[in-house]
């Protein structure tokens, strides 16, 4: 049910999110974690968020995918910028035995960026360890809201209940990827099977 759409048909609406001084900075860090996949593509639920659900401006946006590997103590990043220095697709190469988490991994990214000139520098004021020169970070967890039984096919509805099973026994992503300390905003977003919607759930205009 993940939609992906590529990534630079939105860089123009991102951008003028990004420069909207109308609204107040959710983060410098705002960060979504998308399911593996190509680096030009990202998760439809995502741009959602972003755009549609309360626009979040933010210093930069990060998209991060996980890729665990055969290796077992592979610990490697790659990065997308889209020409931006605002943008960051980011995927992590992690070995199976490697700990999955996202929040340490990423303060060594920013850092890594910051260093190269790729991300503008940072500054975090306020912390009871001083002055830092990584930002503020928020993480966005989504969380799809789950149709009635009416709007689904007989598949839909299988299709859902078993991937629900699955995440059950997987246990929480949350903690999972070592978020459960972190500063988290968990987010409900619509669930849309095909992007349309139903026929049957259509209103008849009669005047």
């Amino acid at each position: 049910y993940a939609t992906r759409l590529p990534v630079g048909d939105y860089l123009p609406n991102l951008d003028t999110l990004h420069k909207d001084s109308s609204l107040p900075p959710l983060a410098d860090n705002l960060v979504f974690l998308d399911k593996a996949g190509d680096m030009d593509t990202i998760d439809r639920d995502i741009l959602y968020s972003i755009l549609d659900k309360d626009p979040k401006r933010a210093a930069a946006y990060w998209f991060i995918s996980m890729n665990v590997t055969d290796e077992p103590d592979t610990r490697r990043y790659s990065v997308e910028t889209y020409g931006t220095d605002y943008i960051f697709r980011v995927r992590l190469d992690l070995g199976f035995k490697c700990h999955q988490r996202v929040n340490v991994y990423l303060r060594q990214i920013v850092r890594d960026l910051i260093e190269s000139g790729e991300l503008p520098p940072q500054e975090r004021k306020y912390s009871i360890y001083g002055k830092s020169d990584v930002g503020s970070f928020k993480f966005v967890f989504l969380h799809k809201a789950v149709p009635s039984k009416s709007e689904l096919s007989f598949l839909d509805e299988l299709v859902l209940n078993t991937k629900y099973a699955i995440r059950r026994v997987a246990g929480s992503k949350v903690r999972w990827y070592g978020l459960d300390t972190s500063s988290l905003v968990v987010e409900t977003v619509p669930f849309i099977v095909g992007g349309k919607t139903p026929r049957s759930s259509r209103l008849e205009r009669v005047k």
